[in-house]
């Protein structure tokens, strides 16, 4: 069981609990001295909804980003996003020539207005927007390094979210449905290198959903996060493979028939 499943439960189990009692008091007898008598019982519901919540929420990826380039801290400063791009570079290969490494603490203010302004803290909210530029880079490093020289490197991210998810990033994307993962790991397999000095599980598209506590459609920003993360860690990812060429022409010669099919030449 996923722990949002359980979470659930047992928040539901919670609320069972506190409204037998409620009903077998408060609704009879509707006084205060209820209320206090079974105040505890609230705060320890609403104390383990919070923390259920806490537990699910977008920081915990973020921590561990921190936790990773950046031990005993809690947030990026610029020292610690000068490490988590060198580290993220070191996870790219270009085959036959040497890739790129154009990410600096300068290009964040393309992705994050305020980031120099505001003495080089790079904050959760602003966190989850330079992991998708370094999605971005991590699937084509040339094109990235064009737009961030080019100083569009938020523009050239926009569009290669809209082209992930469907969403344009200004019109609340919200959720994201597991075939825009499958798609982002893809687009990793060329460049993306793994840490080889020890043999690994390569994380999938569902586990990496299944680690971020939640079934269904996904925050597309978390995601992203998640994707950088794992990068970081040189963690192995892969996606679902695709069919065969003679899978397509097997079915479209089972669902059409031979004697259907014609061709022309020119």
């Amino acid at each position: 069981m996923r722990h949002s499943e359980s979470s659930l439960s047992i928040n539901s189990l919670f609320l069972h609990f506190l409204f037998y009692f409620f009903k077998e008091d408060l609704y009879f007898n509707r006084t205060m001295e209820t209320v206090y008598r079974y105040f505890p019982v609230i705060l320890l519901c609403l104390s383990f909804h919070l923390f259920s919540y806490a537990w699910c929420s977008p920081m915990d990826v973020y921590g561990k980003v921190v936790e990773l380039v950046s031990p005993g801290e809690e947030y990026l400063d610029e020292m610690s996003v000068r490490s988590f791009f060198k580290l993220l570079e070191k996870r790219v290969q270009c085959p036959g020539v040497s890739c790129e490494k154009c990410l600096s603490v300068q290009s964040v203010d393309q992705l994050v207005g305020n980031f120099t302004s505001t003495g080089g803290l790079l904050h959760n909210e602003g966190f989850f927007r330079v992991a998708a530029g370094c999605c971005l880079y991590l699937g084509s490093p040339s094109e990235a390094c064009s737009a961030v020289r080019a100083g569009r490197w938020g523009d050239e991210t926009d569009h290669f979210i809209h082209e992930i998810t469907g969403y344009d990033h200004g019109d609340g994307h919200g959720d994201m449905e597991s075939s825009g993962i499958e798609t982002l790991l893809h687009n990793l397999k060329k460049h993306y290198k793994p840490d080889q000095q020890y043999d690994q599980h390569c994380l999938t598209g569902q586990d990496i959903l299944e680690e971020m506590n939640d079934g269904g459609p996904h925050n597309m920003d978390v995601v992203f996060g998640y994707i950088v993360y794992h990068a970081l860690r040189g963690d192995c990812m892969t996606a679902r493979a695709l069919p065969e060429e003679d899978y397509f022409l097997d079915f479209i010669f089972n669902s059409f028939g031979s004697d259907n099919i014609t061709i022309h030449g020119t």
